[in-house]
């Protein structure tokens, strides 16, 4: 699968993701109203963000939210693997 950007998101993570979007953990937590350590959550793969907040995510990233999903689940992937 391959998002807009050009990446192929069966292989990246959620702070990739967050990264090609050009956004900082503290920018995205201001643009979706949520805190820095929800986000640091998303990033490790530990939680997944409730709906309403999934849907501004895709949004802020230009992502859809099945990929959003994909990157989070991919990051919780990668954390048991290391």
């Amino acid at each position: 699968m391959v998002n807009s950007k050009g990446g192929d998101l069966m292989e990246l993570n959620f702070k990739a993701v967050l990264a090609a979007s050009g956004l900082t953990r503290a920018q995205l937590a201001d643009a979706v109203g949520a805190s820095l350590n929800s986000v640091d959550s998303w990033i490790a793969g530990a939680r997944i963000p409730r709906s309403d907040t999934l849907i501004l995510i895709s949004k802020v990233t230009g992502l859809s939210e099945r990929d959003v999903l994909t990157a989070i689940k991919n990051s919780k992937k990668q954390r048991r693997e290391e």
